[in-house]
């Protein structure tokens, strides 16, 4: 007896032993895995933030530079852009942009590369108030929100636009679509509680992804990030409840480098120890079974010292023991027994059982299979019974995948594996195994949707650490051309251009050693040889000792942004119609020439070129045409210079040339340059071939020379070349001017004079003189009017000085407007006394002013409101004006006289008037030039014109006056020839109203 119990006591110490053993082996694997998990998942997220960080940076900056790219091109036009460049823009990617805008300085929207219809108003929005409070030249990323044009979420990335001066003008925007965010994300794998979030540094969330589900709402602001931020941390890694759900997460955030943005991205610890879960399962399934073992082994050998003093029958006690034993298995085992006729019922099932089929403890599984079958999912209970059935037949082994479904509703993956028994009654013993196998599928269902997600549309490979390529994805071979097969073993260089040298990449290999990761633009090489550049993203993976392992590598085919780009630049710096460089890059070329001192001593020269009636063409032609003709004029010009020099066009019929590299010799480079421009004339003289018929034209040319290092601005070198041109075109044009310093002085008097002259009818400087016109008994019929400068400083202007300007810069309207008021107020002041109620008054109108549509409104309205008798108002043309629309002339001059005003054709014999015309004018009176009359008493052809003038109008019905009556002797000449009405200073000279005096006081003595 007492050796029984000491041989009881030697196995249950022994068995306990070995049982603690191995537990405490078990305990500590699984610890460790759960420690290097927890570590591989925060090096996992630290690497996923880094692809994220790059990726945003790299979407930010495409956008930044299309911003800049606009935003620099409306800067050097100073106005409205054309749709192109904004079109061009707006083909970065189709994925990410939704439409690129602008917009005016009061927030109206002006263009959009998506249509839109009425007036749209921006000027609340967050990211026009932003740029139109004045913060500078800065990128704003507003929080998403719905367009007014695209009726989309968006992110409204803006600059701001300024035209030449500085002002503000508007913004240009791009409008970024955030799902492209969001669907980055879910090519990330993060499992279902997994996060990842792009939002800025207000705290406000841009894009986010959790799980399956995209967000774009969401505040940070209490984040423990922005407590690190205010520590200038740039990136970190902690663990923290959600502001959002709430759900417990380790987070990795980084902040971007060039952009207010930051991205963080989270896993839950729960599924990240998952697969450790399934390992830890494994591990105590393995434990189980061997303790299982032990006992047992330990349970017979104690058994078998019982049966030596008991009896063996005691089956109950027997199962209860197998129970109890089973129990402590994973999984569910059980004894089934099928009959020759098809019947079935378990002759024994655990515990573990029940519970994998979802029975009730009141179940007797013993008794039958239908519940068991019950459980199964109906989409696998087919496939189930039929490998069963074939297992049957064959009396072999059987294993089947299915799905069970428990009353609550969970669904769960079991295998079941199952070895039969052939009995010699015919029937069958099957002793089976069930075992959980949910999280190996899902296990499984990740691996197929991270592999989906390797599948994305950008390139993708990954290399060990000694660079041999490992794998590849399908859009690696749809962008380079090679297969799988034909890259995996090789290294990146395979892909190289050579466009880039050894120190490129020597750089690249620093970033990467040094930050672990590296990212820029990179000209590659197809298989088919052709050499494209692309966006490339390398990424070091590190094991949990921080060694490198693996370098994941991310590429785009940025061949459409380079067109986008390249398209961009042409529309900013290049003409195009003529391809020739525009306004803007020639100032630039032009600035860098004048700036450029260190250069070898040179001379340059600067042409100033404009095409002489070219206005004409397009007027009768049409602008086609011309257009034919302006790029024919540029293949000329680029003929007649060197690969060095510069052709531009500055618009419409205007073009430059820059000389450079001249020789300095004295006179040297005044020959070169007259050479090229006798060549360029010559050559632009020669005929155009238009479509279908030949055109012949000319030009002028302004040149000034000047020096590298020269105390001159861009703005005096273009002014000094236009002066030159100007007095070019003053010569007839088809002829070159060299710039002197006397144009110079003679252009800015007269731009003095303008100004002051602008300033003078501001300030009412102007007077009007009356000049008396009398009869043969030297009776006051009338006056003349003549308008008068009396400046502050210069004095009386001569009108010979101020006339031909006024007529040059259009000022002859408002100053002939005056002329008009001022006449007809003293009409009506003269129209009251009875000794000048009879009186007129001649008002000179320029050609430009008779001629606008305005003109017959605009005197019938003086009259009107001033109350000036209109019988004696006359208005002097002069023969000049008959030029042109003469019908038009007619018709004026007859609405006028209908309502009484009164003609007179000055300096008659002077111009181009002809017979046929002067009997359809309605004139009232000739006026007999000065010039005649000066040599009428000693030259007999003149006494000729001015005989044949006075008897002309007599015959027409015209009274005839002369001017310029300086002596009694002439007076006499032209009074014995029927002429009766004089004017000059043998009568009185141009003077004020009290000049007059003297005849009113004669006709008046009281």
């Amino acid at each position: 007896m007492a050796g029984q119990l000491l041989l009881h006591c030697a196995i249950c110490v022994v068995a306990c032993s070995l049982l603690v053993t191995v537990w405490w082996h078990v305990f500590g694997l699984i610890e460790t895995g759960r420690l290097r998990t927890l570590a591989a998942t925060e090096r996992d997220i630290t690497n996923l933030a880094r692809v994220s960080e790059e990726h945003a940076e790299r979407t930010f900056s495409s956008l930044d530079q299309t911003l800049r790219l606009v935003q620099f091109e409306y800067a050097s036009r100073g106005r409205q852009l054309s749709l192109g460049v904004l079109q061009a823009a707006g083909q970065i990617d189709g994925r990410v942009l939704l439409q690129v805008a602008t917009t005016n300085a009061q927030g109206q929207l002006v263009q959009s590369t998506q249509p839109f219809a009425g007036p749209i108003d921006l000027s609340d929005r967050e990211h026009f108030r932003v740029h139109a409070a004045g913060h500078g030249d800065s990128l704003f990323i507003s929080h998403p929100m719905l367009g007014r044009v695209s009726g989309k979420l968006s992110i409204q990335v803006s600059r701001p636009l300024f035209d030449k001066t500085g002002a503000f003008a508007g913004i240009v925007v791009a409008s970024l679509d955030p799902a492209y965010f969001t669907r980055f994300y879910g090519e990330l794998q993060l499992g279902g509680r997994g996060v990842a979030t792009l939002f800025g540094t207000d705290g406000i969330v841009r894009a986010r992804r959790v799980g399956t589900e995209d967000q774009y709402v969401g505040d940070l602001s209490a984040s423990p990030v922005f407590a690190r931020l205010a520590k200038r941390q740039q990136f970190g890694t902690y663990t923290s409840p959600g502001l959002i759900d709430g759900v417990e997460r380790m987070l990795h955030f980084r902040k971007l480098q060039s952009y207010p943005m930051l991205v963080a991205i989270g896993a839950d610890p729960r599924d990240a120890l998952r697969n450790h879960a399934q390992a830890a399962s494994n591990l105590l399934n393995q434990a189980a079974l061997a303790s299982l073992f032990l006992v047992a082994v330990a349970a017979s050998l104690s058994w078998y010292v019982v049966l030596r003093r008991r009896h063996t029958g005691d089956q109950a006690r027997a199962l209860a023991l197998l129970q109890e034993l089973t129990s402590r298995v994973p999984g569910a085992v059980y004894q089934l027994w099928v009959q020759a006729d098809g019947k079935a019922r378990f002759q024994f099932a655990s515990s573990g059982f029940r519970e994998t089929f979802g029975l009730g403890s009141a179940s007797q599984p013993t008794d039958t299979v239908a519940e068991v079958l019950a459980r199964v999912h109906p989409d696998d209970l087919a496939q189930r019974t039929a490998s069963f059935a074939l297992a049957s037949r064959n009396v072999g082994p059987w294993d089947c995948e299915y799905r069970i479904q428990h009353p609550a509703g969970d669904l769960r993956w079991v295998l079941e594996q199952a070895a039969p028994q052939l009995l010699d009654d015919g029937s069958t013993m099957w002793y089976g195994y069930v075992s959980d196998v949910t999280d190996r599928k899902q296990a499984d269902e990740q691996v197929r949707i991270a592999a989906t997600a390797f599948e994305s549309h950008e390139g993708m490979f990954i290399t060990d650490n000694n660079a041999n390529i490992l794998r590849v994805n399908q859009a690696f071979t749809r962008i380079t051309g090679y297969s799988a097969e034909e890259a995996v073993g090789q290294t990146p260089r395979l892909l190289h251009s050579g466009r880039q040298g050894a120190d490129f990449y020597g750089s690249m290999r620093k970033a990467i050693a040094d930050q672990g990761c590296w990212q820029g633009e990179v000209w590659n090489r197809r298989k088919d040889g052709e050499v494209f550049p692309e966006w490339l993203t390398i990424s070091a993976v590190r094991d949990e000792t921080g060694s490198v392992t693996h370098y994941v590598s991310t590429f785009a085919d940025i061949s459409s942004r380079k067109v986008a780009e390249n398209q961009i630049r042409n529309l900013a710096f290049f003409d195009p119609l003529t391809g020739l460089p525009n306004r803007r890059l020639f100032l630039d070329r032009l600035q860098a020439a004048l700036s450029n001192k260190g250069a070898a001593p040179s001379k340059c020269a600067l042409f100033f070129i404009d095409l002489d009636a070219f206005k004409i063409l397009n007027d009768t032609q049409g602008h086609s045409q011309g257009d034919v003709m302006l790029r024919q004029v540029a293949e000329r010009l680029n003929f007649c210079v060197r690969n060095d020099d510069t052709v531009a066009r500055l618009g419409s019929d205007e073009f430059v040339v820059m000389l450079q590299n001249l020789p300095t010799e004295a006179g040297a480079a005044e020959a070169e340059v007259k050479r090229v421009g006798e060549q360029i004339l010559a050559t632009l003289r020669q005929p155009y071939q238009l479509i279908q018929f030949t055109h012949h034209s000319s030009a002028g040319i302004g040149v000034t020379l000047f020096q590298p290092g020269d105390l001159l601005v861009v703005e005096d070198l273009l002014k000094r070349a236009d002066l030159a041109l100007h007095k070019a075109k003053s010569a007839g044009g088809d002829t070159l001017r060299f710039f002197d310093p006397e144009m110079q002085a003679s252009m800015l008097a007269r731009a003095r004079l303008e100004a002051d002259m602008r300033q003078g009818l501001l300030e009412q400087q102007f007077l009007l003189y009356y000049q008396p016109q009398v009869n043969q008994y030297g009776d006051l019929t009338g006056v003349e009017a003549l308008v008068r400068w009396k400046h502050p400083v210069r004095g009386m202007v001569s009108p010979a000085e101020f006339i031909p300007l006024a007529e040059e810069t259009r000022l002859v309207l408002p100053l002939g407007h005056w002329v008009l008021e001022a006449a007809c107020q003293q009409l009506k002041q003269w129209s009251a006394q009875p000794y000048s109620a009879d009186l007129t008054i001649s008002v000179n109108v320029s050609a430009l002013q008779f001629l606008g549509e305005q003109f017959v409104p605009d005197v019938l309205a003086t009259l009107q409101r001033t109350g000036a008798p209109a019988r004696r108002l006359k208005i002097e043309l002069t023969e000049s004006l008959l030029v042109n629309d003469v019908g038009g002339i007619i018709a004026k001059m007859h609405e006028l006289k209908a309502h009484g005003v009164g003609f007179s054709l000055d300096d008659f014999g002077t111009g181009y008037s002809s017979l046929s015309y002067l009997k359809r004018l309605p004139l009232d009176q000739l006026k007999i030039d000065q010039s005649f009359l000066q040599e009428a008493l000693t030259n007999s052809k003149d006494a000729a014109i001015v005989q044949a003038t006075i008897t002309l109008g007599n015959s027409l019905g015209m009274t005839v006056i002369a001017e310029g009556v300086e002596t009694e002797t002439q007076r006499l000449f032209l009074q014995a020839r029927g002429c009766n009405h004089f004017q000059g200073y043998l009568f009185g000279r141009p003077g004020t109203i009290e000049s007059l005096q003297s005849f009113f006081t004669a006709t008046n003595p009281a």
